[in-house]
């Protein structure tokens, strides 16, 4: 029990779940620093000093005014004296033993680290640094877990984050701390929807939507309404929520105007966006100049959201005066990768506009680089798929635009080769886009986003090679190639002998991929009969495996009374990322890997059938059984640049969302997606005898060594037994057709 006026108690918590004891110390805080912490939330620097001038003649505690002091100077304007005396606060509420409050000033002193300096190594050695500390103070727990939440997105780990907000929500609800719980889902909501993964952005936001009226302190209403209506505006579906997100955004507007200037730029900032979205320039004009009256002095942050802003509107209303406004790369004053995206995609767009189509075609090179820089933070996995959906009107105009400049290179005339060259492969660039930033995202080092955040690096990730080269298909087969761009889709067609380039128009090509089953014959009168020429003589069409019709079963579509893979070989081709290999200089290889769990008696039997099939076709036989497989060995063998067949039979698993932690189980290790996908060099055949290295509820193992350069991959959709696999891999190389790996 603790009563006024004592120096020290605790707190007794008892729970359905837990029981927690806190240890308090009461400090009675003075009128005056009650007034002057109440200055500060309203931005009243000169009141807040002189309150504070008031508290340090009457000789209030010292350590309290130096707590309020840090945050008066953060506030106002001096970082630098904020982190100095944040530093003091710390040593001396610990000399104190206020120990909550040198954590509480700590989590701020890593806050700015991160927010303002961008120091991302000293922020996180604060936060994970203090586990002493937190086991001799448990209420500081959930705000220690909500900062590191903080951290994760700054640096683009998304997976730490919502980990972090999860342990915040179950210890907020367990205790019955609302404000706590509603910052959490607020911060979670916001991680959700920059992911992509918008139902449940959404279905939070209307929960927390529902709350706000019964909430007393009026800047906690114009946060939640301000950062809904930002999350509602993300992704897919979004049209369908313009009414609601619109009243809650003006909703938040006029509650700051009212009662919480503090949240008046946020708030007008993010209603402007929605009127550019819906066309109302004269709106978002008069909310952008509103907001630039109450932006803080020296606010980096909220400066750089500001230019995309500027961006849109001037993109709209005058493109010539957007081009003057905004330099040809990303302002080192840019503090967030989609900012810098925004702002020279606007850059791109508005020279296309204005007829400047040779410096555009730079521009748009330079805004792929950035949307590279953006996706390259986000990690794969989370939201992988809804992501990219974001990104699809981008991706629609820079294939627009790549149409434009090859129709105007031509004249009038039909594309010739190098022009539908030229248009499918800014088609593979788009698609290619979101497995080849992605991979990259988990290996990006903290001290490359702080320096790209700062302005000093172009690319955390190197994310922004392009794909390889389009090159002729080889005799007797075609490559088609489909998109979006703005007035509708374009189709390529690629073969040895001839191109033809089509527009399709949009609305019969989105009823398909509503039901691209249902509609097979449609989609085959729109996506192949306008080929026909080439198609007839065709022995084999490699159709896109990713990008919007990936779901769009190709080899069971009609064609010629029957379906097409009965008359052409169908193959899925996915766009393949150039890499600088080594050349092979000796004897081509095969590599088999064979039951490393040492518990398949099948995969064992199969060895000799395998070894002696694929050793009297010219190959060098390279074998790794049992403890043998290891991870090293296996990655050694498979960037070796002689390594031309891959043969695994063992255990296989897809796991994690979007099959992120799909792996091949291997002697005291794991193969995973990851690995693949960072290999230099993949063989040209890959056989995956394993239990759904084939599945395709997002990445899957078959996937990651086609999106690596694999030319072919024979792999499993669903669980196979050993005695299955055994059979397979039995008949899998016998005698084939010239120039065929696999029997048929």
């Amino acid at each position: 029990m603790v009563t006024p006026g004592s120096v020290d108690g605790a707190l007794r918590v008892v729970g359905s779940e837990a029981e927690l004891t806190l240890k308090l110390r009461l400090v009675n805080e003075p009128a005056v620093l009650s007034a002057a912490f109440a200055a500060l939330q309203k931005n009243a620097c000169n009141e807040a000093e002189a309150q504070l001038v008031l508290a340090e003649s009457q000789h209030v505690d010292a350590l309290s005014i130096v707590r309020l002091r840090a945050r008066h100077a953060r506030r106002c304007g001096s970082l630098d004296e904020a982190k100095h005396l944040l530093r003091k606060a710390v040593q001396d509420g610990r000399a104190q033993g206020r120990l909550s409050d040198a954590v509480d000033d700590k989590h701020l002193l890593a806050f700015i680290q991160m927010t303002r300096d961008f120091d991302f190594e000293a922020a996180r050695a604060l936060l994970w640094g203090e586990e002493d500390d937190l086991s001799r103070c448990p209420e500081c727990q959930l705000d220690a877990a909500y900062y590191k939440s903080i951290w994760a997105v700054e640096t683009g780990r998304y997976k730490e984050a919502l980990y972090q907000l999860e342990k915040v929500l179950r210890k907020s609800a367990r205790l019955g701390l609302a404000d706590r719980r509603r910052a959490a889902e607020n911060q979670r909501m916001e991680v959700l929807a920059t992911l992509g993964r918008t139902r449940e952005a959404v279905a939070i936001a209307n929960g927390l939507l529902t709350e706000a009226p019964h909430l007393e302190d009026p800047c906690a209403v114009v946060k939640l309404q301000t950062s809904a209506a930002w999350a509602l505006t993300r992704g897919v579906g979004r049209e369908d929520r313009v009414s609601q997100t619109l009243h809650s955004a003006h909703q938040a507007v006029e509650r700051a105007r009212a009662e919480c200037p503090t949240g008046m730029v946020t708030a007008l900032v993010n209603a402007a966006f929605i009127e550019v979205e819906l066309g109302e320039l004269p709106k978002a004009k008069a909310l952008l100049a509103e907001a630039q009256k109450y932006l803080e002095k020296g606010d980096v942050r909220m400066t750089s959201w500001l230019q995309p802003l500027q961006v849109e509107v001037a993109l709209r209303d005058d493109p010539a005066q957007l081009l003057r406004r905004v330099s040809p790369t990303v302002d080192g004053q840019v503090t967030s990768p989609e900012i810098g995206f925004r702002a020279l995609s606007g850059r791109a767009r508005a020279l296309r506009r204005t007829a400047q189509l040779a410096s555009a075609r730079d521009a748009y090179t330079t805004a792929h680089e950035a949307l590279d820089q953006w996706s390259a933070l986000v990690p794969l996995g989370e939201g992988r798929e809804t992501f990219f959906e974001l990104h699809e009107r981008w991706a629609a105009e820079s294939v627009d635009f790549a149409v434009q400049l090859a129709e105007t290179a031509a004249g009038g005339s039909s594309l010739g080769n190098s022009a539908a060259k030229a248009v499918a492969e800014e088609i593979e660039h788009n698609i290619g886009r979101a497995f080849y930033t992605l991979a990259q995202s988990e290996q990006v080092s903290l001290s490359s986003i702080s320096d790209y955040r700062r302005g000093g690096s172009r690319s955390p990730a190197n994310a922004s090679k392009r794909v390889t080269r389009i090159t002729t298909p080889p005799p007797g087969t075609v490559d088609l190639f489909y998109h979006p761009k703005l007035d509708g889709w374009v189709g390529v067609a690629l073969s040895s002998e001839a191109t033809s380039v089509i527009h399709i128009p949009s609305g019969p090509i989105h009823q398909v991929l509503a039901n691209p089953t249902t509609l097979s014959v449609e989609a085959a009168s729109l996506l192949l009969d306008p080929f026909a020429d080439i198609l007839k003589n065709a022995q084999r069409v490699r159709v896109p495996a990713l990008g919007p019709l990936r779901n769009v079963p190709f080899e069971a579509l009609p064609w010629n009374n029957t379906v097409l893979s009965d008359q052409i070989q169908v193959s899925y081709r996915f766009p393949a990322l150039g890499k600088e290999t080594g050349k092979c200089t000796q004897m081509p290889r095969a590599v088999g890997v064979f039951d490393p769990s040492q518990n398949l008696p099948g995969a064992e039997r199969s060895t000799p059938a395998v070894r002696d099939a694929i050793s009297g076709r010219g190959y060098e036989w390279v074998q790794l059984t049992g403890s043998e497989a290891t991870r090293e060995a296996v990655l050694a063998q498979l960037e070796n640049p002689c390594t031309h067949i891959f043969h695994y039979d063992g255990h296989a698993a897809f796991l994690g969302r979007d099959g992120v932690e799909a792996a091949l189980e291997l002697w005291g290790g794991r193969l995973r997606v990851v690995d693949i996908l960072g290999l230099q060099h993949v063989p040209k055949y890959v056989s995956l005898l394993g239990c759904e290295t084939a599945k395709d509820d997002g990445m899957g193992l078959a996937h990651a060594f086609l999106a690596a350069g694999a030319g072919e991959v024979l792999a499993a959709i669903d669980v196979v037994d050993d005695t299955l696999s055994e059979r397979v891999a039995a008949a899998l190389y016998l005698p084939a057709a010239p120039g065929l790996i696999y029997s048929t």
